[in-house]
């Protein structure tokens, strides 16, 4: 859910927002066309929108670009006489080689895909049956439904749908360890899949209603202790 987050200026689309706001600024200091209110309410609408929120980056890239790109003057008008039609045809084929090289292998991105979700505990999962209630990590949601459609899951990629309900704020309040074995109860959750060494397994870790039943280099899934339960010893892969 890092697309609803504000710009942080250390990560690279912080940095990316910053050369848009220098870009909206030089252009209004350097260029001699006139600006249209229209245009400048455009601007800071989209500049506004994306400094709150991630995923309005591409909206803003979107309207500023054609506001801005008749005051940039970068390159001298083009001239025929100048064009060189073998050396632009030698940088095309090295582009169209470097992609055909470097693009992934099926193998490399399944490889990588596995890297970042849980795709063993999930498999752990369906073996063992589990249809309780489960709070997941925000990011496995859409792979949880795709590749485990009967796990029914807390939460997923379609934010505005738990915006209006109240459980992305509950969500949140959760990561952010705000009463996160309350609102847990509250929701009556059984298990809960997060990452390996997520600030929310640290609580569940410590306390004594819920256990690690399942763990791997990418996540750990925990399971709330039932009443009169020994210890049990989490299955490791």
């Amino acid at each position: 859910m890092g697309e609803w987050q504000s710009v942080n200026f250390h990560s690279g689309w912080g940095k990316l927002a910053m050369i848009m706001i220098v870009g909206m600024l030089a252009a209004a200091w350097f260029s001699r066309k006139p600006w249209k209110l229209r245009d400048i309410l455009l601007g800071v609408f989209a500049v506004w929108a994306a400094l709150n929120h991630l995923r309005f980056l591409m909206f803003a890239a979107i309207i500023l670009v054609p506001i801005l790109a008749p005051r940039l003057r970068l390159f001298p008008p083009y001239d025929a006489q100048k064009d060189k039609p073998w050396l632009n045809l030698a940088i095309s084929a090295t582009i169209a080689a470097i992609i055909v090289v470097s693009y992934p292998s099926a193998a490399g991105l399944q490889g990588h895909i596995d890297s970042l979700f849980p795709r063993d505990a999930v498999h752990f999962m369906l073996q063992r049956q589990i249809t309780g209630r489960l709070f997941n990590w925000y990011d496995y949601g859409g792979y949880i439904e795709f590749y485990a459609p009967e796990i029914k899951t807390f939460s997923d990629g379609r934010t505005d749908i738990f915006v209006y309900n109240g459980i992305l704020d509950d969500y949140i309040k959760i990561n952010s360890l705000e009463q996160p074995i309350e609102l847990l109860d509250k929701y009556k959750i059984d298990y809960v899949l997060f990452p390996v060494n997520h600030r929310v397994g640290y609580v569940l870790e410590h306390s004594p209603e819920w256990r690690t039943i399942y763990e791997d280099k990418v996540a750990k899934l925990y399971q709330r202790v039932p009443e009169g339960a020994t210890t049990l010893t989490p299955h490791s892969n």
